[in-house]
């Protein structure tokens, strides 16, 4: 058997855990981007603070002569670290560069600015006396470096990591789908069907082998119950039938022996009454045996609905003629389902039944099927009365204008355990007159 379409939840995990590790490794990016920043921000600001402090020294002891020649020998030296320093300095408002830095040195600012020469660098400015400013720089091109192969290390990483916890979550939710629905299988496998899950899915020592195991074990004991139901519910309908059948055929003998032609009319009687009790009997058990299979899709074939009722139609033509009816139809061509074809028969014949029984001569049965699929059987005789709806489905049940006719009071319980049995839901509209009954799919249930 197939099950219908859907969405697996481990196909949902499997992309849940493959975007939480891409924001893990995300986050996780970003926290170490954002440190190795901070950490590189504070050793240039370190070495240009130091860098001042000494320079301001020499001023301190030398004069800005003594300060502009020690510049110089700055210049040519590089750092252990590969960052290169730059110098600028102005006396009396002249600069050595044609534009400076937008660093306020009277508030000894400091950040990331670009150098005339195009050259980015981290610099400090600051005013170390009245008539002389000093902007202290250090070039940064090996951090950017690091950083950026940092950036290129985790975007391969949150490229390649995630992609392999996606296929292996996916093998991995493959696997269980896979038990899943061989667990699926087994619950909606039909009685008679000998499905069973092999050992090696019942011993794996997981959730969904602890569910293997507990299926297995329900599936069988509803197997023995419908087993022993059906073998109770035959031998009853053997032992009842059996009797009555041989009855009826002593009952018919003693019509045709004229010494009881005087007892003609009774014995007619006493076989319609014995036709009643097998026709209750038959009824009983077929409602008994849909309720069995109530929601099992199991045994169902696609059945075209709209042939049916049309050939339905032709055969009742008759029988509304005899009963002075007229019928009226609105059949949408192509409407099928999944269904038992001879139940949906006697479906729609038990509410064919009810209108010509109830309606009255003059009366129209107007039959329409749309797509769903909807189909509506209705009448425009006298209807049904308010107290006798609650209990309208019930066994037995009959309304008291109705007593003097024929019948046990079976025919709409029996049309609404068929519509169970299909995953279907039987409605009297309320606004109709006379009698409509509409028949469509229960919300929720799609077969």
């Amino acid at each position: 058997m197939t099950i219908a379409a859907q969405k697996s939840i481990f196909t949902r995990l499997s992309g849940r855990i493959a975007l939480v590790t891409f924001l893990a490794i995300f986050l996780l990016y970003g926290a170490t981007y954002w440190i190795m920043q901070s950490s590189m921000t504070r050793a240039l600001q370190s070495a240009v603070d130091t860098d001042i402090a000494g320079l301001a020294d020499i001023y301190a002891s030398g004069g800005a002569e003594e300060l502009t020649n020690r510049l110089a020998d700055r210049r040519a030296l590089v750092s252990t670290e590969g960052r290169r320093a730059h110098y600028l300095i102005t006396t009396n408002g002249n600069t050595q560069m044609a534009k400076w830095p937008k660093l306020d040195a009277s508030l000894s600012e400091f950040g990331y600015v670009r150098l005339d020469t195009g050259q980015q660098v981290f610099a400090r400015a600051t005013r170390i006396s009245p008539d002389l400013t000093l902007l202290v720089a250090r070039e940064y091109g090996d951090d950017s470096a690091l950083l950026m192969r940092l950036s290129l290390i985790f975007l391969a990483a949150l490229i390649a990591i995630p992609a392999c916890v996606w296929i292996f979550a996916r093998q991995l939710a493959g696997r269980l789908s896979r038990r899943v629905a061989r667990i699926n299988g087994l619950l909606l496998s039909h009685p008679d069907e000998d499905g069973q899950l092999s050992d090696a899915e019942t011993d794996i020592a997981d959730e969904v082998g602890a569910l293997a195991r507990h299926s297995a074990r329900l599936v069988k004991r509803l197997r023995a119950a419908a087993q022993a139901q059906r073998y109770v519910t035959d031998q009853v309908a053997h032992e009842i039938k059996t009797p009555l059948m041989h009855l009826d055929m002593k009952l018919t003998r003693m019509q045709q022996d004229q010494r009881y032609a005087h007892l003609t009319h009774e014995l007619a009687d006493g076989r319609k009454d014995l036709k009643n009790i097998t026709g209750l009997l038959d009824n009983l058990l077929d409602i008994a045996a849909s309720e069995a299979q109530r929601g099992d899709i199991s045994r169902l074939k696609q059945v075209d609905l709209s042939a049916l009722l049309g050939n339905m139609l032709e055969l009742y033509e008759a029988s509304l003629e005899d009963a002075g009816m007229h019928y009226s139809a609105d059949i949408t061509d192509g409407v099928s389902m999944m269904a038992e074809e001879m139940q949906i028969r006697r479906l729609i014949s038990n509410l064919f039944d009810n209108a010509i029984k109830y309606a009255g001569k003059g009366s129209t049965l107007s039959v329409s099927l749309d797509l769903g699929p909807k189909l509506i059987i209705a009448d425009d005789g006298p209807g049904i009365a308010e107290d006798l709806r609650s209990n309208l489905y019930d066994r037995f049940s009959r309304g008291s204008s109705n007593l003097q006719q024929n019948g046990h009071g079976l025919g709409l319980a029996l049309a609404k355990a068929i519509c169970e049995r299909h995953l279907l839901k039987i409605t009297l509209q309320n606004n109709h007159k006379g009698c409509s009954f509409l028949i469509e799919p229960k919300e929720g249930d799609h077969g």
